[in-house]
């Protein structure tokens, strides 16, 4: 039998949250400067074709504005998150060789100053995204190293849809004995597990509610918290069952995720 058991919420502790963010804050700093030296070969590779001609302040904006979206196209980071936004930022340095051949001098240093700060938006909408990831990357990763010291065989992480890096990973964790927990981590929001082969039995309350329960399972999540507490700094809010009444002031969400097995489950009990 099984039954789909949630918890409300996952979270790193604060300091380890503040390690993370500082570690994203310092990448951030290192993919930044990375833009600045394709902007400035780029930029170098354009100066030496006008070299005959020289360039004015305007053919300069202009040179500046292909070097800068060059530079944004090569971030792997914005194309992960924020290629859309990218890609709609062409216009800068399309109409500033508009205004260049209209001889209109000034909009294409305008055009530039508008670029740094569109750049500000993005890279910011760009690291927030990430660092949810990495999150959520962490909380994954910490489990599954606690669910292998609990004696569970795991198959490799996977992503539910591996197209979209906002996806949740998926966990998959068999015993010998058929036991199985599959666990879905998204980037926010609600972690889903599915329990297999674990006597789950269905209990009528005084209020004539039915509530699905299993000690065994519930004991296991729990022992699985704790863990994650007292060796990871990962945060587990109390568990909340599917289908039966919510504690007050529990988060709750209307859909769960799709979990499919999958059966290249390693022997070693590690991820591939």
């Amino acid at each position: 039998m099984s039954a789909t058991p949630k918890y409300s919420r996952a979270q790193l502790s604060a300091a380890r949250k503040r390690r993370l963010e500082a570690d994203r804050r310092r990448r951030t700093q290192e993919e930044a400067q990375h833009r600045r030296q394709i902007e400035r070969q780029a930029r170098e590779q354009r100066c030496a074709g006008d070299r005959g001609e020289g360039l004015t302040p305007a053919t300069q904006a202009l040179a500046d504005l292909d070097a800068w979206y060059q530079a944004l196209c090569q971030d792997p980071t914005l194309q992960r998150w924020v290629a859309r936004e990218v890609a709609a930022l062409e216009r800068l340095p399309r109409a500033a060789a508009a205004a260049v051949r209209a001889g209109d001098h000034d909009l294409p240093q305008r055009l530039l100053a508008q670029a740094r700060t569109e750049e500000q938006r993005i890279v910011a909408l760009a690291e927030t995204a990430q660092l949810k990831a990495d999150c959520r990357d962490g909380i994954a990763q910490d489990m599954a190293a606690v669910l292998a010291d609990m004696g569970f065989i795991l198959a490799p992480t996977r992503a539910e849809h591996p197209d979209q890096p906002a996806t949740a990973l998926i966990l998959q964790a068999e015993k010998p004995s058929g036991q199985a927990l599959f666990i879905s981590v998204p980037l926010e929001g609600e972690i889903w597990y599915e329990l297999h082969g674990y006597p789950f039995i269905d209990q009528t309350t005084p209020g004539g509610e039915t509530k699905t329960t299993c000690a065994t399972a519930l004991a296991l999540l729990d022992a699985m918290r704790a863990r994650l507490a007292a060796t990871h700094a990962v945060i587990v809010d109390p568990i909340q069952w599917a289908g039966n009444t919510a504690a007050p002031n529990a988060a709750t969400t209307d859909v769960a995720p799709s979990i499919q097995p999958v059966t290249n489950v390693t022997p070693t009990g590690k991820r591939r």
